[in-house]
């Protein structure tokens, strides 16, 4: 019997937190792999794996520490280098599995921050993480192929980490209403409303909202920026078309995106829009508020790889500044036959990236000898960016 163990102590819904679900679901198919689950005393992932009768839950209560014996651990690649400050292990291979290029602080504020923190963080920092990496290069499990591009472009390197598919259910629900069965002028954001760059998109659309003095905004996602975005909805006379659901549990998400007339999405939210029939537009990832204003809108299905969205490095490149203004968008999402072509268009290509074999899947982290020689890092410089990151966090 192989143990595997899956952390990730979340406090909100999300994408990542749905890729963790799935994988609790497949591995506890199999009958020669036992499953431990550990989740934040608030229970996002255990409350959604109820259904896994006989599922070990363990709550983890930061400051203490938790022995892990004899398992493959399974963790985000943002916990690589403070893991073993929050463990004792005993005989473990711990596998990093990187759900975001962003996992790392270290590229997290070379690319968000400008001037001597910057700069510091790309010229010490970082050979100093890309000395770590590559040795622990065979424990890397990366999500997508653009994010392990986006990743080797950042440090300069290759990587011989495991490349994986999405984990995604693309099921069409039962009581999905027809493609065109839908509310005219009522388009959808669905995503973490987080503070910061993570909140730009809501904060673009909320503008796009005001601007046309028309149309409908449903936002699907909770976070510590909701409250933030409400005042803003307030401030730009927009708050009697927005409607804030919060979170939504899964199996009901279809009830909301499919009477969308369209769908705005980051990631693998992505593919809930898909998996409901609704035409997605995909929203790049900024990382400052420049250029964000004369940003254009693309569809999913119109990208030329099957990226669920870039990093905007140059907002003012035309890779940004070419595609439809919101107005434009819903005039094309009106047209039934524009529809129906963006919708089986969106559908075939998100099928692409999806794992069809789930023995081939699940076989990523259960189908080679356990390797204890390597320890989990403790490097008290992430250690301290993860204090300093929740600080801040709770008082802006």
């Amino acid at each position: 019997m192989l143990n595997v163990t899956l952390f990730l102590p979340s406090r909100i819904y999300a994408g990542a937190e749905r890729q963790f679900i799935l994988l609790a679901e497949h591995l506890y198919q199999l009958k020669d792999v036992n499953v431990t689950l550990i989740d934040s005393d608030v229970g996002v992932i255990s409350k959604n794996l109820k259904h896994l009768v006989g599922l070990k839950v363990i709550t983890y209560i930061p400051g203490s520490k938790i022995v892990i014996n004899n398992s493959v651990v399974i963790l985000p690649a943002s916990y690589m280098f403070t893991i073993g400050c929050m463990f004792d292990f005993v005989r473990c291979d711990v596998r990093y599995w990187f759900l975001s290029p962003f996992n790392l602080p270290n590229m997290y504020v070379a690319l968000k921050f400008k001037g001597v923190m910057a700069s510091i963080t790309r010229n010490f920092c970082k050979a100093l993480y890309l000395k770590k990496l590559k040795k622990s290069e065979n424990q890397l499990y990366f999500m997508h192929k653009d994010t392990k591009n986006m990743i080797e472009s950042f440090y300069g390197v290759n990587f011989s980490g495991h490349t994986m598919s999405l984990l995604v259910d693309l099921s069409q629900p039962d009581d999905l209403s027809g493609w065109n069965d839908y509310k005219k002028g009522v388009f959808a954001w669905i995503g973490r409303l987080d503070k910061g760059v993570k909140s730009i998109p809501v904060k673009r659309l909320l503008y796009d909202l005001k601007t046309l003095n028309k149309f409908e905004l449903h936002i699907i996602g909770d976070g510590d920026g909701a409250s933030a975005l409400k005042n803003i909805a307030i401030e730009y006379g927009v708050s009697d078309r927005v409607v804030f659901h919060g979170y939504i549990k899964y199996n009901q998400l279809h009830t909301v995106l499919g009477f969308c007339q369209v769908v705005f999405a980051h990631g693998t939210s992505i593919y809930e829009g898909v998996r409901c029939h609704t035409p997605v537009v995909v929203f790049d990832l900024f990382l400052d508020e420049k250029g964000v204003d004369i940003y254009k809108y693309n569809f999913y299905n119109d990208r030329e790889s099957t990226e669920l969205g870039t990093i905007v490095t140059n907002p003012y490149s035309n890779v940004f500044t070419n595609g439809h203004s919101l107005e434009e968008v819903m005039s094309i999402t009106s047209n039934n036959e524009s529809r129906k072509l963006l919708i089986n268009n969106a559908l075939n290509k998100a099928k692409l990236t999806v794992n069809k074999d789930l023995e081939e899947l699940t076989g990523y982290f259960t189908n080679k000898p356990l390797d204890f020689t390597h320890a989990p890092y403790c490097m008290y410089l992430d250690v301290l960016f993860w204090k300093i990151f929740y600080f801040i966090k709770r008082f802006f």
